[in-house]
Parts: C-alpha cells; sequence; structure tokens
C-alpha cells in the first residue's frame, strides 16, 4: 500500500543525564527519556504534519544488553503541544540499553504504527529497525533517531512481531475547511462511517488534522460523511487503500461549500398519502442544486422570480437538506401552514435575503439574521418552538409578525425588539410594523418589559408604525 513506502514517522529519543554524583553511587545516577515525534516522508526531505489522536500513548520495551527487561510493554503518554507531539518524561539508570518494542496505540487500544524488527520483511522501510542499541552516560545528552511505519493492513510477522497485543486499525487523516469572508480556515464538523449503510462511526472533526481509525474493515468500501450547518453534506466512497493511493500520507482536505440548510420534518402535518410530504418556495434567479438528505439530488434553474420546490420522503425522520449554487441570489424563503416544518435552519449564506416567512408550522427555536443585511420583512406568525430572532443594529427590518404562542420570554423579546429600534431612531425608518399578538389565541408574546413597551410607544407615536398587540389599555401612555 502506498503509505508503508510514503508515511513514515520520525520519532527523536531525547536521553538526558543527571548532574553528576560520587563514584560510589554513580550506579545510582538516573537519565531522563523522552520520544519526540514528527512525520516525514521516506527521503526525509520534507517534513509533514502528524496527527495522533488525543489520548494515544506509546507501548515500548526496554532491555540492558545482556537481555535483562528493564522495562516491559511500559505505556507512555503522548503530550502535543502547538502540533509537536512528545511523550512523558522516563527515568532510567545510567548505562547501555537495547530498545526492543516501540509502537502508537490509539485511545481505543489500535495499533496506529509500529517500528519493525531488523531482519523482517518491512525492516528496510526504516533507517533504523528494532532492537535498537544506545547509552546513557553521565552528564551525557544523546539523540537517537527512531522511525515507525503504518501498519495498517500488515500482519505481525511482516515487521517481526510475534503478536501485536492490540487490534491493529486502518485509519487515515482529516482536515475540514470553511470558506467565508475572511476566506478559508480549518473548522469543526460532524463526521460519520457509513459501511453497508449502517453508521459504524461518528466523531466530531476539530479545526485541526484529525486521526479517524477504522476497525475490521480490511479493504472493504466506505463512506465518509461530513456534515455542518451552513454547508453542503460532503459524501465520498474510499477503501483504506484507494483513499491512501488517492491522497498523500492518507491526508484527506476537504473544502466544505457553503449552502443553505436545513433540518426536514417531513409528515409533520398534512396527508400521508399526498403526492408530497415536504414543500418550500424559494424566490430566486439562477440555478439552484438541492440536495434533499436521502440519497436524492436535483438542480433546478428559475428565470422568473421564484420556484417551489417538493420531496417525498415517505417516513417522520430529520433529513439534512443542502442548498447549493446561486444562494446568493436568493431574495425569499416560504415555508407555511405546515407544507415545509424545519427543526433548524442556516440562512449565513443569503447576502440578499429580503423576505423570510415560516409560519403555522414547525420551525426553528432559533432564527440567525445577522449576515443578512437586506432582510426587510419577517413573518413566523403561530411558530410554536420559537425562542428568539437575532438582528444586527444595522437591520433594515420594516415587517415583524411573531404572533403566538411561541416560546419567546420577555428577555428574548427585548433581544428582538432593541436592535429593530435602535435601527429605526438611526435611520428614521418610518411606517413599519410589528405584531406581537393575537387575538384569536388570546396571546401575547413576551410580555414585553417596560423598556420594550416604550420602545414600541415610540415607534409607534414618532415613526407611524403599526404595533399590533394585544395588552392592557393601562399601557398606552
Amino acid at each position: 500500500m502506498k503509505t508503508l513506502s510514503t508515511a513514515v514517522l520520525f520519532a527523536a529519543l531525547l536521553l538526558i543525564g543527571c548532574s553528576p554524583e560520587p563514584e560510589n553511587v554513580k550506579d545510582d545516577l538516573i537519565g531522563k527519556v523522552n520520544f519526540n515525534l514528527s512525520l516525514s516522508n521516506e527521503n526525509g526531505q520534507s517534513r509533514q504534519v502528524l496527527a495522533i489522536p488525543a489520548g494515544s500513548y506509546l507501548h515500548i520495551s526496554i532491555e540492558t544488553v545482556e537481555g535483562e527487561p528493564v522495562l516491559e510493554d511500559e505505556t507512555i503518554e503522548i503530550l502535543s503541544f502547538n502540533g509537536n507531539y512528545v511523550s512523558e518524561a522516563l527515568e532510567v539508570s545510567v548505562g547501555e540499553y537495547s530498545l526492543t518494542k516501540f509502537m502508537v496505540i490509539s485511545p481505543e487500544d489500535e495499533v496506529l504504527y509500529a517500528t519493525p524488527m531488523s531482519e523482517s520483511p518491512k525492516a528496510d522501510l526504516v533507517g533504523n529497525s528494532l532492537p535498537l542499541h544506545f547509552e546513557i552516560a553521565e552528564s551525557s545528552s544523546l539523540q537517537l533517531p527512531l522511525e515507525v511505519i503504518n501498519v495498517s493492513l500488515l500482519l505481525p510477522d511482516d515487521i517481526g512481531y510475534v503478536s501485536f497485543p492490540f487490534t491493529v486499525t486502518d485509519f487515515f487523516f482529516l482536515s475540514v475547511f470553511k470558506f467565508d469572508s475572511k476566506g478559508s480556515s480549518l473548522t469543526y464538523a460532524k463526521g460519520y462511517i457509513i459501511h453497508n449503510e449502517d453508521t459504524i462511526k461518528s466523531f466530531t472533526a476539530k479545526p485541526e488534522i484529525n486521526t479517524v481509525a477504522l476497525s475490521n474493515l480490511g479493504n472493504e468500501e466506505f463512506t465518509l460523511l461530513l456534515i455542518k450547518k451552513g454547508y453542503a453534506k460532503y459524501s465520498e466512497t474510499f477503501t483504506i487503500e484507494s483513499l491512501f493511493n488517492l491522497h498523500e500520507n492518507g491526508l484527506l482536505n476537504i473544502q466544505l461549500e457553503p449552502a443553505l440548510t436545513f433540518i426536514a420534518l417531513p409528515n409533520s402535518y398534512g396527508d400521508d398519502e399526498a403526492e408530497f410530504d415536504f414543500q418550500f418556495t424559494l424566490n430566486y434567479q439562477g440555478e439552484l442544486t438541492i440536495d434533499w438528505g436521502n440519497g436524492q439530488i436535483e438542480t433546478k434553474t428559475s428565470n422568473s422570480y421564484g420556484a417551489s420546490f417538493a420531496h417525498k420522503y415517505g417516513d417522520n425522520s430529520e433529513y439534512f437538506v443542502s442548498i447549493t449554487g446561486d444562494i446568493d441570489k436568493i431574495t425569499g424563503f416560504t415555508s407555511y401552514y405546515g407544507d415545509g416544518p424545519i427543526k433548524e435552519i442556516n440562512l449565513w449564506h443569503l447576502p440578499n435575503l429580503e423576505s423570510y416567512r415560516n409560519g403555522f408550522s414547525d420551525c426553528p427555536e432559533v432564527l440567525n439574521f445577522l449576515n443578512n443585511p437586506k432582510l426587510t420583512e419577517i413573518d413566523v406568525s403561530v411558530c410554536h418552538p420559537l425562542k428568539t430572532i437575532k438582528f444586527k443594529n444595522n437591520n433594515v427590518v420594516i415587517l415583524l409578525d411573531m404572533d403566538g404562542p411561541n416560546q419567546i420570554s420577555t428577555a428574548d423579546l427585548d433581544e428582538i425588539i432593541t436592535p429593530i429600534y435602535n435601527s429605526v431612531i438611526a435611520s428614521g425608518r418610518i411606517n413599519g410594523y410589528i405584531s406581537i399578538g393575537n387575538i384569536t389565541f388570546d396571546e401575547i408574546v413576551g410580555p414585553p418589559s417596560e423598556d420594550a413597551w416604550t420602545k414600541l410607544a415610540i415607534l409607534e407615536k414618532d415613526y407611524n408604525w403599526i404595533i399590533n398587540i394585544v395588552y392592557d389599555e393601562e399601557k398606552e401612555e
């Protein structure tokens, strides 16, 4: 496999002698042993970044030159400092020794790397095979280069071991990038490994080089799935061998594509026998591609002002839906009267969004409009799960209908009204509309705090805003 000839791990063995002691206690002098780990190409000319899962450790054995065990199957913690890895220090008496076993073990007790024994079939892949002789002298500092290889798809005999004391696993490296106005940067994402339609592993990819271990797959196909709100789902199928052949050192660098994303809740309302069980409308001009989250993808072009998207799921599961393409040209989103119930939505990459309508239906608990500077109209009437709406102080909102019942508290309502009020005062915007009451349900949102009442009254009296609200007549002053 390609990784056996390219992915070679160099570890520097640092031996530091202690201060000199009197001759009569020379046998008690102690040296410290550390293992510094880094990954390089086989020719050693270009250093690569090494990723070891947090919680991994070394598994080593050391003998005297006479063959007496000093450390047998010892475990040593691996520490990380700014992307570099170093083992905790071991204390060893001054003398001559042989390193007879060296392995890197994952937190799940899986062998990731090992140093081959001399005269084993894979011994020529490293410069110094085992056993490796070294000496700790008084007041000395000694560095010994130590190489290990990826043991994926190897047998113990391949590197001269009788057996592996732990499970041997396949693994690959993964980095996930997002792109925004600041450029490309490492990011978090939720990852899944799918094998034969079953999810066999879930993990969180951190903004770093991650190590993803695969147990008991051999060279069978698996699918890597990455999900991040506001970005298109990534899905690709590999074998461990094909992955290493396609990507040097088994390192996948994945650039996520910005998208409009939401969690669809089909069949939350409506007729199970209907032609569609989920639909919504987008106002846009251009071409959009929608991944419905169940393996079905479609592309739709709109030369008019908008288009309806409809789909039949046939069950009550939750689906991560992502829409890519000309998303910067989307000006309106509508999901109303239970046609397209959603749980979460990410509108961050819609800079030209002007209208958002999601009412009388399941809807997100949080609506974030902090990156939608052109948004003027929001209708979230009878949106039961709704808890808060986020605006910037320089928003241009002219209509906000959030009649209850919903879950908006007094404090949340203050956070919603204040940025609208601030923007109106700053811009002089007139003839707006806010509704936080519903005669039909005889329920008021919040209710408003005294400060919110004051701000609503100013909008109504000084800026000719219509404030539709169910409240005590005594509050009108």
